[in-house]
């Protein structure tokens, strides 16, 4: 038998190239995927990014308008930005710096109001843990979990009873 080649009629000889294709694909698609999952996460990422700054604001918007006191804007204001989240976040924290947190602090009013007096500034801080859809992107893009985080300053309407002894220190909110 002969080899598999065939001799055109420019004299120069063609070798069959079987298995280049399957070659050429086990080689592109790694990266082919990789740059899939990348988009996909990335898409991911955007959306609850939009879902934590859109339930600040729901939630800074509540406790500027709830009134009372404190535990009853905290009451009312988780599960309104938990609703937000799409139920991705359960519960208020101690706002200690790790996990998934929804923060409340009052804050003096920019004209000497007292934290909790109406004029006075509420902050709610959004933060959630992303966990990417691929580990291989999750390790490769930060080595680990995303932290997505907003934040929403309101001006108090109704005054909030004992908003000036809590300090949730979520630092500076612009």
């Amino acid at each position: 038998m002969r080899p598999a080649s065939v001799e055109p009629m420019n004299g120069r000889r063609i070798v069959r190239e079987r298995g280049q294709g399957i070659i050429e694909f086990a080689v592109i698609f790694p990266i082919f995927a990789f740059l899939l999952f990348a988009v996909i996460d990335g898409g991911l990422v955007m959306g609850r990014y939009n879902n934590a700054n859109q339930a600040a604001g729901v939630g800074a918007r509540l406790a500027a308008a709830t009134g009372g006191d404190f535990d009853d804007v905290r009451n009312a204001v988780g599960p309104a930005v938990s609703d937000q989240m799409h139920g991705e976040m359960s519960a208020f924290t101690n706002c200690s710096g790790s996990g998934d947190e929804i923060c409340i602090d009052f804050r003096p009013g920019p004209n000497g109001e007292t934290a909790g007096d109406i004029g006075s500034l509420v902050v709610v801080y959004v933060k959630y843990e992303y966990d990417p859809l691929t580990p291989v992107i999750a390790q490769v893009a930060t080595g680990g979990d995303w932290d997505i985080e907003a934040c929403s300053v309101q001006r108090v309407e109704r005054p909030v009873a004992n908003a000036a002894s809590i300090d949730d220190d979520i630092g500076e909110c612009d």
